[in-house]
Formats: structure tokens, C-alpha cells, sequence
């Protein structure tokens, strides 16, 4: 059986991955922006029914939160929690973030135990 063209070039891409990522931090980039996106797509698609499910409970965020704990350490983006003596309390609290990207969708993770 002959392989053709596309699975020929399917393999060698496959095959230059790896050097991409290692030799070019663009490509790094855009690898996992992609990955975080297909994830974050995927979890959504899993997601959505148990959200209609349980519409306005605020267990659905800690359940996505739970979907999305391991693309931070996979992605490679560390964060920082400031003042986490006063999320232990147990009240209510507002929570102030600088909005960059819709990588914020990450950090809501970070304060969680």
C-alpha cells in the first residue's frame, strides 16, 4: 500500500514539531494559544449541558475551574496570588483582576485549594 502526498506531508509536520518548538519561541507562542483554545473549547462543549442543567449555580465555576486546572502548568504560565489570607474567610468578597487576555479565564483557578 503506497501512502499518498497528504500523508506524507501529515507525517513530516508531525516530525518537525518537535524541532519547531524547540529552536522557534513564536512557535512556542502559538502552540499553546492553540492548545489552550482547543481545550477551552472542548471543556466548553462537555460543559454547556451540565451548565443548562444548573443554570445560576455558582458550582458550575468551580466545576470548569476543575476542567481547567492543568493547561496553566501545560501552557507554562505561572500565577500570582496576592492577599490570600482574606479568600480563606469565609464571606464574601470581591475580586479585582487587570484584564489582559481570555487567558484570565486561568486564574480564576489560582485561588481555589
Amino acid at each position: 500500500m503506497t501512502a499518498s502526498y497528504t500523508e506524507l506531508i501529515f507525517v513530516g509536520c508531525i516530525l518537525l514539531l518537535p524541532f519547531l518548538y524547540e529552536s522557534s519561541q513564536k512557535f512556542r507562542y502559538h502552540l499553546k494559544f492553540l492548545l489552550y483554545y482547543t481545550i477551552t473549547i472542548l471543556n466548553s462543549i462537555i460543559l454547556i449541558p451540565v451548565f443548562c442543567i444548573r443554570p445560576k449555580d455558582v458550582r458550575n465555576l468551580l466545576l470548569a475551574s476543575d476542567f481547567c486546572k492543568q493547561i496553566s502548568r501545560v501552557i507554562g504560565i505561572k500565577w500570582i496570588l496576592r492577599g490570600k489570607e482574606h479568600l480563606e474567610k469565609d464571606q464574601a468578597c470581591i475580586i479585582i483582576s487587570n484584564h489582559q487576555s481570555s487567558i484570565d479565564i486561568l486564574a480564576r483557578r489560582s485561588w481555589r485549594s
